[in-house]
Order: structure tokens, then C-alpha cells, then sequence
């Protein structure tokens, strides 16, 4: 469940850091957790992107291997 890949991984940090770690304070750790975990569900689930046909990845994955 991270976002993973030598190039990738500094794009994948600076997003989540613009995206969930300046958009919100949190009360603590455990706080911190769920809400890294639920955001990455849902950027490397349920996002919708452009580059897949404006599906989720997940959905994009299901229909690569079942179309292999």
C-alpha cells in the first residue's frame, strides 16, 4: 500500500506531503496513521485518472489481467 519506485517515490512523497500532511493538522500519531493509510487506499485505488481512461487504478489493473 505506498507508492513506490526509485523515480516515482520522491513525486509520490511530495504529493502526499502537499496533499494530506499541509491540508490538515493532526491530534496524534495513531491520528496520523489512519488518515496516511486512507489516503493512500484511496490514491493507489480509487482515484480517478486520466492516463487510464478515467478509471481507478484498481479498476485498470482488474481489466489488464483479465484482458492477458
Amino acid at each position: 500500500m505506498a507508492i513506490y519506485h526509485e523515480n516515482r517515490g520522491r513525486y509520490g512523497y511530495r504529493r502526499i506531503t502537499s496533499e494530506l500532511l499541509y491540508m490538515q493538522g493532526f491530534q496524534s500519531m495513531e491520528h496520523f496513521k489512519r488518515e496516511l493509510f486512507e489516503y493512500l487506499d484511496y490514491y493507489n485505488n480509487r482515484r480517478i485518472k486520466a492516463k487510464l481512461k478515467g478509471l481507478p487504478p484498481a479498476i485498470h489493473r482488474q481489466q489488464a489481467l483479465s484482458a492477458a
